[in-house]
């Protein structure tokens, strides 16, 4: 008799935790040659969050797993939503330029831009080509930018380089984040 109550007792609690964490998150399945940062950026949450959830994505992220994300305040939506209506920037190529140096004088990432203009991928840099500038960095300046803290424990092996990446940032900007 006590045996059936103790797996009563468990299958209850299982249900329960499986009902009451459902609430907080949401899946999302990893497509090929995504980031933990542009996921983070798609949920509006940061990578830290998505770590705390899933601890073993450090090691990096496998196509087709899926990953719980937690869900966000309304609050934070909107704000996503007035990034979409500003002003779209292009750029054409000149002789001589590099996709270095549009990044720099734009203040924008290579995946970034590689993903505003996906023809780069294929066909590289052309003379006179029209690039996309990804909208909202040329206001980088002008407008406050909020910033999340994030905390990295720094595994074994791990180099400032392979955390850069994985946060989507420069070493210079890691470096400047980095307490003392």
């Amino acid at each position: 008799m006590m045996k059936y109550f103790f797996a009563i007792s468990i299958t209850a609690l299982f249900f329960n935790y499986s009902v009451f964490s459902q609430e907080k998150t949401t899946t999302h399945k990893v497509e090929k040659g995504e980031t933990i940062s542009q996921i983070a950026i798609k949920y509006n949450v940061t990578p830290y969050d998505i770590y705390q959830l899933n601890p073993d994505a450090q090691s990096g992220l496998k196509p087709n797993s899926v990953l719980l994300i937690p869900k966000n305040s309304g609050k934070q939506k909107v704000a996503v939503q007035t990034k979409s209506v500003a002003k779209t920037v292009t750029h054409e190529v000149a002789p001589k330029e590099t996709l270095y140096g549009i990044e720099k004088k734009y203040g924008v990432s290579d995946e970034a831009l590689k993903q505003a203009n996906p023809f780069l991928e294929k066909d590289g840099l052309q003379i006179g080509q029209t690039l996309t500038i990804p909208s909202g960095i040329g206001q980088k300046n002008t407008t406050p930018v909020q910033t999340k803290v994030v905390y990295h424990d720094v595994l074994p092996k791990e180099t400032k380089y392979s955390i850069a990446k994985k946060y989507g940032i420069t070493i210079e900007e890691l470096e400047k984040k980095i307490l003392k």
